[in-house]
C-alpha cells in the first residue's frame, strides 16, 4: 500500500516524464508488432495499420494506464479550483456577491444554530430551573387560563 502511494506521488511529481515514457511504451509496442506482420510479408503502412487495428485506441490506452496512477479526485479538484478562480477573475461582481452570500450564509446557519443549541440542549439561566413552572395555554390545555394562580413554589415565611 505504501508502495502504491509512493507511485501515485511520483506520478503527480512527474507527469510530463510519466507521460512522455508511457507515449514512448506504446509506440515501442505498435512498432514491434508491425515489425512481427512485415516479417510475415505485409507492407510496411499496411503492417502499421493492422498493429493500430489489433492494438485498439490508443487514446483509451493512455487514458486507462493514466487513470491507474492518478488521484482523480484531486487532479478535478485541482481543475475545478482553476476554473472558479478564473471565472472570478472575468466576473468579479459574481465574485463579490457569491462570497457575501455564502458569508451571510454561513453566519446566519450558525447563529440559528447557537441559539436553538442554547434554547433547546441547556439548562435554564435562572438561579433555581427547577422552580419553573410550565403552562401550556390551548391546544391540550384542560383548564382556561384564569383558573391558574401564579405562585411562587417555595413557602412564604
Amino acid at each position: 500500500m505504501l508502495t502504491d502511494l509512493l507511485n501515485h506521488l511520483r506520478y503527480l511529481l512527474r507527469r510530463c516524464r510519466f507521460d512522455d515514457e508511457l507515449d514512448a511504451e506504446v509506440r515501442f509496442h505498435l512498432e514491434t508488432r508491425a515489425d512481427e506482420l512485415e516479417a510475415k510479408g505485409l507492407m510496411r503502412a499496411a503492417a502499421l495499420a493492422q498493429a493500430r487495428r489489433e492494438f485498439g485506441s490508443t487514446a483509451r490506452a493512455l487514458e486507462d494506464t493514466r487513470s491507474a496512477w492518478q488521484f482523480r479526485w484531486l487532479e478535478d479538484l485541482a481543475s475545478d479550483l482553476r476554473y472558479a478562480a478564473r471565472s472570478f477573475r472575468r466576473n468579479p461582481a459574481f465574485a463579490l456577491t457569491a462570497t457575501a452570500r455564502l458569508a451571510l450564509g454561513v453566519g446566519v446557519n450558525t447563529t440559528i444554530f447557537s441559539l436553538a443549541t442554547e434554547v433547546l440542549f441547556s439548562q435554564p439561566s435562572v438561579r433555581d430551573p427547577q422552580s419553573l413552572a410550565a403552562i401550556r395555554v390551548g391546544g391540550n390545555s384542560h383548564a382556561p387560563m384564569n383558573v391558574y394562580r401564579f405562585s411562587p413554589r417555595r413557602p412564604h415565611l
